[in-house]
Parts: C-alpha cells; sequence; structure tokens
C-alpha cells in the first residue's frame, strides 16, 4: 500500500522531489493484512498458515494472552469484527515529522480497516548498518517506535516489538 500527495500542493521546487506519471509524490509505504472475522477462525493456525512474519504476531497475541484459536484484548475475547496487522510503515525521510506516520495509519484505517476492531503494528526500525536486531540500541528504537504508534489516537491501534 502507498500513500501520495499531489505535487501540484506542494511548495514551489516540488518537481525535485521525483512525482510519478500521475504528478504523485509517495509519502509511505505500508505492508498490511486484514483478516476478516476474526472470531471465527482460528488464530494461530491461520497466521502461522500464511507466513513465518505473520506466525510472529499470533505468538505475541498468545504471550498477551490470547488462547491459540481466540483473539482476545484487554482479557476479553474479540468475537466479530476485522483484524488489521500492519507488518511495516516507512515515511519517507523528507515527511517525517508532525505525526505523518499517524495520519499514514489513519489513512490506511480509513482505506482497507473499516471493520477492524483490533489492529497491531510490529513497531520495529530498519537494522542499519552496524545495528545488530535485539541489541541494546535496537531495542531502545523499538521502545521508542511502540510508544510513538500506541499514541497515534487511532483509537485500537496495539504497536508490538519483539527482538
Amino acid at each position: 500500500m502507498r500513500a501520495y500527495i499531489d505535487a501540484e500542493i506542494l511548495e514551489p521546487g516540488y518537481h525535485t522531489l521525483e512525482a510519478d506519471a500521475q504528478g504523485r509524490v509517495t509519502v509511505a509505504e505500508a505492508s498490511v493484512y486484514v483478516i476478516p472475522d476474526i472470531g471465527d477462525v482460528n488464530l494461530f493456525e491461520t497466521l502461522d498458515a500464511h507466513s513465518a512474519e505473520l506466525s510472529q504476531f499470533a505468538e505475541a497475541f498468545i504471550a498477551a494472552g490470547s488462547e491459540p484459536n481466540q483473539l482476545s484484548t484487554e482479557g476479553e475475547p474479540v468475537l466479530q469484527g476485522d483484524l488489521m496487522i500492519v507488518t511495516w510503515v516507512s515515511v519517507q525521510p523528507r515527511f517525517r515529522g508532525h505525526r505523518a506516520g499517524h495520519q499514514v495509519l489513519k489513512a490506511i484505517l480509513h482505506a482497507v480497516g473499516r471493520g477492524t476492531v483490533v489492529t497491531a503494528l510490529h513497531a520495529a526500525p530498519r537494522l542499519q548498518d552496524g545495528m545488530e536486531e535485539g541489541s541494546v540500541k535496537h531495542r531502545m528504537e523499538c521502545r521508542a517506535l511502540a510508544k510513538y504508534w500506541v499514541n497515534s489516537r487511532s483509537g485500537h491501534c496495539t504497536a508490538t516489538s519483539w527482538s
């Protein structure tokens, strides 16, 4: 999924921002999965059957108190509605700040998450040169991102990190 802005609304000099053929500039990209009617599926089997990446979310839900066959939040089973999993969001560096990530998440919720009752987001930075997954620096950045996303005011976002 990509979030765009119309290049015509940018300040003069926007042509340096590499607009596509339709005159749009990419602001952010995200990877999103929607599992419809989460109350009717076996949580772990469904996510594990799809990919190792999504099975990590099932493991995180179970560690947080869900049963393998039933998603729950705050000790209560989720019996209806959709689960949206956002495996990553990347805001282009020139658009970071001013809570751009929150606006992207709200746009995702509006576009594809209308029946969503729980949104889970993996809060982890991209590994850069010299940063190892699980290192102190990596864990600190994971915590900072989790805090950022939990404060997104989306209404139902659970940010998690693992390393």
